[in-house]
């Protein structure tokens, strides 16, 4: 019987489902968009526009390591917006207002209940009406959104607004404050230190703008805590056993020459 890992799993589904045309596979769960995977790094900046490019820019060039695997950024996962850039000018002309244009947006987007439909089991099922799925996805359509104004005149949404679709991350991830794009990968047939070295001089290597700073999270953060705290406890205990020779011997020099001595009586043991 064979027995594999979960992340020899994980690979091996998404190179299965990489031979099917026009079908993107990533890995879900906790590990999506970098979160829950052993390399981690969190790129910090306010624009997200700028973070979003920079984040991609990092993903692509880790991706180039054979050492890293899955690598993936959090921004990569996004989804359409629309946004109104709403004429002051000419609304104040018209007499209306910015949450009356906004008001008109929403309900033809999210539609109005006018009515409920009652069931045979006395429970009521809403009764929305909007817009139609395509007509929302197009500009053209959206533009045509009517507004009725105080005076009682029609005027569509494009006479007051400038339309404009992009595409932004599907969520947001804020740490102090601050917006944060998550980059991970997974070591691939190296340990994880290696791997977390790697994508480090990687990240060093490149040229960030004004603003924008990094730091490694997630294990590779938590190893390199765990040797710090490791490297901390060594020294606290040579120098509590040198106090306690100190106290024995009576002298420093003694002491000095004992500890000296330990490395080498390690060696020949070994």
């Amino acid at each position: 019987m064979l027995f594999r890992s979960s992340n020899q799993v994980q690979r091996a589904a998404i190179e299965a489902a990489g031979s099917i045309p026009d079908l993107r596979a990533s890995i879900g769960g906790n590990r999506a968009g970098g979160t829950g995977q052993s390399v981690q790094f969190r790129l910090y900046g306010q624009n997200i526009d700028e973070l979003t490019r920079w984040a991609t820019e990092a993903q692509t060039r880790l991706a180039t390591h054979p050492e890293l695997a899955d690598v993936s950024n959090n921004t990569a996962i996004v989804a359409p917006e629309v946004i109104a850039r709403v004429d002051p000018q000419r609304i104040q002309d018209l007499g209306l207002t910015t949450q009356q244009v906004g008001a008109s947006l929403r309900i033809s987007y999210q539609g109005i209940v006018p009515a409920k439909f009652p069931r045979a089991d006395g429970s009521e099922i809403d009764i929305r009406v909007r817009i139609p799925e395509a007509q929302r996805r197009s500009l053209d359509s959206i533009q045509n959104v009517p507004l009725i104004t105080p005076r009682g005149t029609l005027v569509t949404l494009g006479q007051v607004a400038d339309l404009e679709r992009r595409d932004i991350p599907s969520r947001i991830t804020r740490i102090g404050r601050q917006r944060v794009a998550i980059i991970g990968a997974d070591p691939k047939g190296v340990a994880l230190g290696s791997a977390t070295g790697i994508a480090t001089r990687e990240m060093q290597s490149i040229s960030w703008p004004a603003g924008m700073r990094w730091e490694i999270a997630g294990q590779s953060k938590e190893q390199q805590q765990s040797f710090a705290n490791l490297a901390l406890a060594l020294a606290a205990s040579v120098l509590l056993e040198f106090l306690v020779l100190t106290t024995l011997y009576e002298s420093v020099f003694y002491p000095i020459v004992i500890l000296s001595s330990l490395p080498l009586r390690s060696e020949e043991h070994t």
